[in-house]
């Protein structure tokens, strides 16, 4: 059996005061959280937490970047290890 079935997308929403900035399906997003950068993927455990400013990177199943987001800080949800909300300043 191929070893990327058994990969699953993670569910991502970037939502600003200016409307969404990404809605869609992402392997990995790295994220700047208060703590220092925090990498997410499917299958992470339910956790909320504060983002400083710094760059959110989405990345697709062969780790190459997508999108990359500027942003100045905000909040990140990790909801039924599968969705990641993240509200931005």
């Amino acid at each position: 059996m191929n070893q990327n079935s058994f990969m699953a997308n993670l569910n991502l929403e970037i939502t600003s005061p200016k409307g969404i900035l990404f809605q869609g399906e992402c392997f990995m997003t790295t994220i700047p959280s208060s703590e220092g950068e925090m990498g997410v993927m499917f299958g992470h455990e339910s956790v909320v937490a504060a983002l400083k400013a710094g760059i959110i990177t989405i990345y697709d199943d062969k780790q190459t970047i997508v999108k990359t987001i500027e942003i100045n800080g905000g909040f990140a949800e990790v909801q039924n290890n599968k969705k990641l909300l993240v509200l931005v300043d």
